[in-house]
């Protein structure tokens, strides 16, 4: 049940009643357990290189959908439809004149929600499905190992690092489909995020991608 709604020009608070019993599930690429109680969890996707595993947040992935699982087996869903920064408390927050609740936290003025409710967690994930569409069949190549690291363009030779890469699985007989070229291949200066290739290190990509085919 709601509990409270607050809205100013800047940020939206959206807080719930709470069970011991609960069980939260969703918001993306989150660390620790995958029952998020008693969490603190912040959506607001960085790049968390070196995060831990167990504690950081946050992380990749911005999934505002919350899926609570209630002590009698029902079920229901929580759609945030938005792309605003997000701080979602599950239970790590504690008030003695209040009782048990939960909150979102949303940098936004205004709130888009979707409650789908279902028999179980599995009926709630058909509908979540259902909502926002199913992804295409992807192709025959996409289900076999594909490969990435900034590791080789860190090395005096990363041409060579590649090779040696490639041999090494062929010499396990490790099929790759792919390689992905990660943000270690693209910099300007310092900055990885850029979509600029790196000719300081990299001055024949021609070369590179040869490695990769053979």
């Amino acid at each position: 049940a709601a509990l409270a709604f607050r809205a100013t020009s800047t940020q939206v608070r959206h807080t719930m009643i709470r069970s011991r019993g609960d069980r939260y599930f969703g918001l993306g690429e989150v660390s620790g357990q995958v029952n998020h109680h008693g969490k603190r969890v912040v959506l607001d996707p960085h790049d968390a290189l070196g995060y831990d595993p167990e504690l950081c947040t946050p992380l990749y992935k911005h999934i505002p959908f919350l899926t609570v699982a209630a002590e009698d087996g029902s079920a229901y869903g929580l759609l945030y439809d938005t792309y605003a920064r997000c701080v979602v408390d599950l239970g790590c927050e504690l008030n003695n004149y209040h009782g048990l609740f939960r909150h979102m936290t949303l940098e936004s003025s205004f709130l888009d929600l979707y409650i789908l409710h279902g028999a179980d967690v599995v009926d709630v994930m058909k509908k979540y499905v259902a909502m926002t569409g199913k992804p295409a069949m992807p192709p025959k190549w996409a289900s076999g190992y594909m490969a990435s690291t900034m590791a080789y363009t860190e090395q005096e030779d990363p041409v060579a690092e590649l090779r040696t890469f490639t041999s090494r699985c062929s010499e396990y007989a490790i099929p790759v489909s792919a390689f992905h070229l990660s943000s270690g291949f693209c910099r300007h200066g310092d900055k990885r995020y850029v979509f600029e290739w790196d000719r300081t290190r990299l001055p024949e990509p021609d070369k590179l991608a040869g490695a990769l085919k053979e």
